[in-house]
């Protein structure tokens, strides 16, 4: 294996072929929950509603 950085898709095609890649990973992991897509319309009212509650989430979240 070579010191050059490789791109994920890199990384994912020596996967697929039976490379082994785990000198790419720290070992240190959070899960990560499935994502469901949807799409909303929110009017400007909703949306600042929410971008104020996000802003005091994090500011609440990071004394932790």
């Amino acid at each position: 294996m070579s010191d050059t950085k490789r791109t994920a898709d890199e990384i994912a095609d020596m996967a697929s072929r039976g490379e082994d890649v785990s000198a790419y990973f720290t070992k240190k992991f959070t899960v990560v929950r499935p994502v469901r897509r949807v799409n909303v319309d929110l009017t400007q009212g909703m949306m600042r509603e929410l971008d104020e509650r996000a802003a005091r989430q994090r500011q609440s979240s990071s004394g932790n």
